[in-house]
């Protein structure tokens, strides 16, 4: 497979954007039980544990779709049932991966914090409630909160788009710190520098380069 170096040095930085599943937090605990029980719910069989934490990082459609693809007619009452499910306590099924000081002391260097996330708002700011996390974001875009046809990378370029009406800021300035190629993909899309959290639902065995971090905290060490 060949070696794909990761964008950008993460030099000086004035904005950090986050992934949230498998970045901030381990939310497998929460996603599997509420797949597992929407797929009770309309008849089928739910997938290992391990094999859907690999599908873990598109929407839930779309993770649908990798497991019953040819059960199109029973997707809508899944994603009701998933939905209803995670919404109301699915969603605390979540280990936090990072030291809450450290996100703090970052936050104290007056560097913009936000977060890019294919989860929907309900559960995104319900974790970061839980976590004591609201309003240490200066922005948090999710899922539904511009278009709901937009994907990560679209997200990604509007909350760059609007920062940049907010502080002084380069490209060159910002980093996306995700676990999954499609945060790798998504920052590149944007031309922004990308960090890799290696202990996420991603392996990067086919990426080079030095922004690969083997936790969350340990890039957050590297900008205090």
């Amino acid at each position: 497979m060949n070696q794909i170096m990761l964008h950008g040095s993460c030099g000086m930085i004035k904005c950090i954007i986050f992934d949230v599943d498998g970045t901030l937090v381990d939310s497998s605990y929460g996603l599997f039980d509420s797949f597992s029980y929407a797929s009770k719910i309309v008849g089928l069989k739910a997938p290992e544990k391990s094999l859907f934490k690999k599908n873990i990082g598109p929407p839930i459609d779309k993770i649908f779709n990798n497991f019953y693809g040819d059960k199109s007619h029973l997707k809508e009452n899944f994603i009701k049932s998933f939905r209803k499910h995670y919404d109301n306590k699915g969603y605390l099924g979540y280990k936090k991966k990072f030291d809450l000081k450290k996100l703090e002391e970052i936050k104290n260097k007056n560097i913009y914090l936000g977060i890019v996330t294919n989860k929907p708002s309900m559960p995104t700011k319900n974790i970061l409630k839980d976590m004591s996390l609201i309003d240490v974001f200066n922005m948090i875009t999710c899922k539904d909160t511009y278009n709901i046809s937009y994907d990560k990378k679209d997200n990604l370029k509007k909350i760059i788009s609007i920062i940049k009406q907010k502080i002084s800021i380069s490209d060159s300035e910002f980093v996306y710190v995700g676990d999954t190629r499609e945060d790798f993909d998504a920052a590149n899309y944007c031309e922004i520098s990308f960090a890799a959290i290696s202990d996420g639902f991603y392996k990067w065995k086919s990426f080079s380069g030095k922004n690969i971090y083997p936790s969350l905290d340990k890039f957050l060490e590297r900008h205090l």
